[in-house]
This record gives C-alpha cells, sequence and structure tokens, in this order.
C-alpha cells in the first residue's frame, strides 16, 4: 500500500518542480498549479498500483524478486510507459490553442506526466528491487477477478443489445449538452461569503442590469461623425442606452452601450454583432464582457478541430504501435467521445439548470465557464485512454497466447478488473475533492471529471468494451499488410516467456536471445 503513496510522494513535489522551471521561460496560468497536483498525484498512483500489482502477480509465479522486477518492467513498465504517452498526447491538444491559460496546463501538464512516468519506471522498481521480499505474492484463487469474467461472459452473449442499450443510454445523457450556455465566468460564481461576490450582488439589486458591464465602443471619430454613430447605437435593438463616457482622450473617443439584459445574455451578444456591423465612417473597436466572450469563443472554436485531430491522430498511432490494429483505436477513441459527451450533458443539466445546487451548495448561473468543457475534454480524454491501454495491453497479451478473442477479452477484464477500479477509485477520490471547493468553477471541473472517470472505468470498461469487441471478433486486430509488416518491425510488444533470460555464466554477460 506505501510504494503507490511514495511514488505520489515524489511526483507531486516534482510536479511543483517542472512548473517552477516553467516559469523562467513562460507565464503559467494559476489553475495550472491545480490541474499539476490533481495529475500528478493521479496517475503516480495508478501508474504504480498497476506495476505492483504485477509484481505480485510475477512472484506468485515462483520467481524471485530481481526477475519479477525484470518482468514487471518488461510488461506493465511498457503499459505505463504508453499510458503516460497518450495523456501526454491528449494534453498536447491544450497547447494547439493560442490562449495562455491552456497552453500553460498543457506544457506544465505534459511535464508533469511524463515526471510521473519516470518516477514509475526508475524510483518504483528500484524500491520493489530492495523491499519486494516484504511485498507478499498475489494469493490467485478460483474466484480472483471471477466478477469481472462473468460480466464479460454474459455481455459476450447479447453483444448487440449491451451494445445498443449502452449507446442509448450515453447519448440520453447528452441531451442537455446542445443546449450548453457557455460564458466567461464572473463574481456570480464566486460563494456569497466573499467580499467580491456580495459587491457584485449589491451592483445588480440597485443598478440597471448590464449597466455594470456595459459594451465599450472606442472610436476615432469627428464630432459630426460621433453624433449620427452615437445615434446608431441607441436604435440598435435591445440597446437601453449609449452615452459618452470620454470624448476626445489621446484622439479617440469612448462610448458606453448598455444592453437589455446581463452583460454576457444573448442580448449583449447580438448587440455587439450589430455594433461590429455598423460602418462608423472611422475606425471602431468594441470590447467588454459579451464582446470578449465572443472573441474567446470563436478563438477556442476555431482552433477545436485541430486540437481534436492532433490527439485524435497521435493517440490513434501509440494505439497502433501497442496493438497492432486498426480497428481497436478507432473503436476505444469514439466510445471515449460517447462517454465525454454524456459527461458535458450531465454537467449542463446539475450546473447550467441548477439540479445540483442544492446538494453541492452552490448559486445557479444559467450557464457553464467558457473553458470548462475544453478542460474536461482533454484531461479526461487522456485519463480515460490511461485506462484503456491498461485494458488493451492485458488482452492483447492473452490473444497473442491463445489466439481467441473472446477469451482473450474475458481474462484481460479478468486480470484488470480491480486495478482499473482501483485506480479510477482513488483518483476519483482526488478530483472528488475538488467539488468540496468554494468556487462553482472548480465544483464543476472536479464533479465532470470525476464522472468522465467513473462512466468510463465502469460502463464503458466493463459493458462496452467486450460488447464491442466481440460483434468484431477476429476483427478486432486487423491490419493492412504494410502496416501488419510496419508493427511487426517497429512496434512496441510486450516481452512474452518464451524469450529466454541473460544466464550467468560467470563471464561478461552477453545479450541472449531477442527483445521484440
Amino acid at each position: 500500500a506505501s510504494m503507490p503513496l511514495a511514488i505520489a510522494l515524489v511526483s507531486v513535489p516534482g510536479a511543483l518542480l517542472v512548473l517552477s522551471l516553467l516559469t523562467r521561460v513562460m507565464d503559467l496560468h494559476l489553475f495550472a498549479l491545480n490541474a499539476a497536483t490533481m495529475l500528478g498525484l493521479g496517475l503516480a498512483v495508478d501508474y504504480a498500483l498497476l506495476m505492483v500489482t504485477r509484481f505480485r502477480d510475477e512472484r506468485a509465479t515462483g520467481r524471485d524478486v530481481p526477475d519479477a522486477v525484470r518482468r514487471t518492467l518488461g510488461t506493465a513498465g511498457v503499459t505505463v510507459m504508453f499510458s503516460a504517452l497518450t495523456v501526454a498526447v491528449a494534453l498536447l491538444g491544450f497547447v494547439v490553442f493560442d490562449n495562455d491559460v491552456f497552453r500553460s496546463i498543457g506544457i506544465g501538464g505534459i511535464g508533469v506526466v511524463l515526471f510521473a512516468m519516470t518516477a514509475a519506471l526508475t524510483l518504483l522498481p528500484a524500491l520493489l528491487a530492495t523491499f519486494g521480499h516484504r511485498i507478499k505474492p498475489a494469493r490467485r484463487t478460483a474466484h480472483t477477478g471471477q466478477y469481472f469474467h462473468r460480466v464479460a461472459t454474459l455481455v459476450q452473449r447479447r453483444p448487440v443489445a449491451v451494445t445498443a442499450v449502452v449507446a442509448v443510454g450515453l447519448a440520453v445523457l447528452a441531451v442537455p449538452f446542445f443546449d450548453a450556455r457557455l460564458e466567461v465566468p464572473g463574481a456570480e460564481s464566486l460563494p456569497r461569503s466573499l467580499e467580491t461576490r456580495q459587491l457584485f450582488d449589491e451592483q445588480q439589486a440597485r443598478f440597471l442590469i448590464g449597466g455594470d458591464d456595459p459594451i465599450t465602443v472606442v472610436v476615432d471619430a469627428d464630432e459630426t461623425e460621433l453624433a449620427s454613430y452615437v445615434e446608431q447605437l441607441r436604435g440598435i435593438d435591445g440597446v437601453v442606452g449609449a452615452q459618452v463616457r470620454a470624448l476626445g482622450v489621446d484622439g479617440v473617443t469612448v462610448i458606453d452601450v448598455l444592453p437589455d439584459g446581463p452583460a454576457q445574455g444573448t442580448t449583449a451578444e447580438d448587440v455587439v454583432q450589430a455594433i461590429r456591423d455598423i460602418d462608423a465612417g472611422a475606425p471602431a473597436q468594441v470590447g467588454g464582457p459579451a464582446a470578449m466572450l465572443i472573441d474567446q469563443r470563436d478563438g477556442l472554436y476555431d482552433r477545436l478541430p485541430y486540437a481534436v485531430a492532433v490527439i485524435v491522430a497521435a493517440t490513434f498511432v501509440l494505439l497502433f504501435l501497442l496493438t497492432g490494429s486498426v480497428l481497436i483505436p478507432l473503436k476505444a477513441i469514439v466510445m471515449n467521445l460517447l462517454s465525454l459527451t454524456a459527461t458535458f450533458g450531465v454537467l449542463v443539466w446539475g450546473f447550467q439548470e441548477g439540479n445540483l445546487s442544492g446538494l453541492l451548495d452552490f448559486d445557479e448561473t444559467g450557464f457553464l465557464a467558457l473553458w470548462l468543457p475544453f478542460l474536461v475534454f482533454f484531461l479526461a480524454f487522456g485519463l480515460s485512454m490511461d485506462y484503456e491501454v491498461f485494458l488493451l495491453a492485458r488482452i492483447k497479451e492473452e490473444w497473442e497466447r491463445t489466439g481467441d478473442n473472446d477469451a482473450a477479452v474475458a481474462h484481460g477484464l479478468q486480470r484488470t478488473g480491480r486495478i482499473i477500479t482501483s485506480a479510477a477509485l482513488l483518483i476519483g477520490v482526488v478530483f472528488a475533492a475538488f467539488a468540496t471547493g468554494g468556487s462553482l468553477d472548480i465544483k464543476a471541473l472536479g464533479v465532470g471529471l470525476t464522472l468522465a472517470i467513473v462512466i468510463d472505468a465502469t460502463i464503458v470498461r466493463t459493458l462496452l468494451v467486450p460488447a464491442t469487441m466481440s460483434l468484431l471478433g477476429r476483427l478486432n486486430w486487423w491490419a493492412p499488410a504494410p502496416l501488419r509488416r510496419f508493427h511487426d518491425r517497429y512496434g512496441l510488444h510486450e516481452p512474452g516467456d518464451e524469450i529466454p533470460d541473460v544466464v550467468d555464466l560467470g563471464v561478461e554477460p552477453e545479450l541472449v536471445g531477442s527483445s521484440r
């Protein structure tokens, strides 16, 4: 039990070290600290748990400690490396955005993931080699992992029905996301105990709605053009007033336009678009909360296809190198997208619509933070693929040993079900802790990541993966001949029992056999 915690205790300060080094060359957003702590703690425990479990399994076969450590690195170590690279690839999506917040989270997160991987592949084997004789070998009985084996077997009997029911269920959960309203959060997302929130509430109660955050127009116009322009602004639908705030300061005029409704509401957005469509006869720029929301949202949406393309392509390549299959990576990506969409639907239902306000003690705002779906998507996508790699690595090992697809899936789930469930519970505890924070946005992030992990580790891994792999049968492992030859030559493989060990002949050791 202390081994995963030891790696976590090293990885979290290591994560802070990575961030500290990055601040020497770039600015980091404050939230990068939260993201790095979450990832460093959660992934360190996940990777260490997987390797310690495999070490105990190898000891149960009669291997001595050094041999079990070597075997663990050659099997679970490969899985950990692929898992870390998959998470790092998902975080690479942040770097694609022209946004300092996302970019700092992405670069910092990648450094943290690689640090946690390095600790799991270096420090942990050293600890196992030193103290492994004090760790009891796994005790395998006829009932070990039978729950997951039985579930897989039952699913394989009705793969079409299970796939349809799970897919429809996730789709139903995703429906509220179509009504999502994304805004840049302000003081309304803070607890009422803070002075900032109290001042915001007073402004909303005492002043004209939207008056505390008007749409700001900066125009370089002469007096004749200015008078006509202001009248045009006052005539826009949804505008309750427009007045000159500063005339001729530094050669420009500042005009405040008050929208009817919230500063970032749909009316305010329409007004901003209408102002930008007006020909002022002189250079004009539009700012304020609604304009900032439109510009930030458009900037994120413009880069989103490129970010998704990067992580999908890189994830496909990594999973292909691990499995040698073309269909398995595609299936894994589609299932992840389906489960994440369901998570977004629950977030809209719980936070935007306020159905979780009583349970989690927050005030309904009627929107989600603009950055929330992006953060949940890229963080949860990587972590979900993390568990996918855990499962696929063991299934592939059985497939290569037996050539029986259904048996390989059932056995793989049997051997990894407990690990994935335990890892998901542990990292879920880390994420759920953020749901107890005071900020509404942090609460939503904690709930979103927890939901994504729970849905993935239970519904997707336990039901959808066995069902879809049973439907595809031997096609799971298909690849075109050129790609098959490429994988045979360059793909990474876990060493099998048939590979001989290095024999101590009392002379300088030479490499005996070959590593695939």
